[in-house]
């Protein structure tokens, strides 16, 4: 698989922290999966509204170590700014983030920029006049074929 695109999931009922969650899909085991399932340099992306829920993801994938941030570019340019970051757990040096703004072109399945598709969730989001989207941009952290991990300088970076 080269790219999964996990548009605006239904949060789970807020029942406390991080810890206390109630049941939802996007669990540690999902994200190990979805590490499994894509290619060496397949790309996760994440898409919400919902910032609670947005952390609350951030938190999850930090804690497996089997994705590695995807670097998009952020700016004026790209209306996106990093939000928040995690260090990824196990002591290692690597950071993830929680992105707001609009995704990567590049990545997001939605098209080229100024031509983009649109979806029940875009129509409605722009109906609503929502003001604010949180992302995750994800690639795995090791190579399935080799069981190597990649070299750190040789993470992708996504510019739109």
């Amino acid at each position: 698989i080269d790219k999964i695109f996990v548009n605006y999931p239904e949060p789970p009922q807020k029942t406390g922290g991080y810890e206390s969650q109630s049941r939802h899909l996007l669990t540690a085991d999902f994200f190990k999966s979805m590490a499994n399932a894509l290619k060496p340099n397949g790309v996760l992306t994440v898409i919400t509204d919902n910032m609670w829920y947005g952390q609350l993801l951030l938190h999850i994938v930090s804690e497996t170590s089997d994705f590695q941030d995807a670097l998009l570019s952020v700016g004026r340019d790209t209306g996106r700014a990093v939000f928040d970051s995690v260090k990824v757990a196990g002591g290692k040096s690597s950071v993830l983030n929680l992105y707001e703004g609009p995704p990567c072109w590049k990545t997001s399945g939605l098209g080229e920029k100024g031509k983009m598709s649109s979806s029940y969730f875009d129509r409605l989001w722009r109906r609503e006049k929502q003001t604010k989207r949180y992302l995750l941009c994800l690639i795995p952290n090791y190579n399935r074929e080799t069981n190597q991990k990649p070299v750190k300088n040789t993470r992708i970076i996504f510019e739109d």
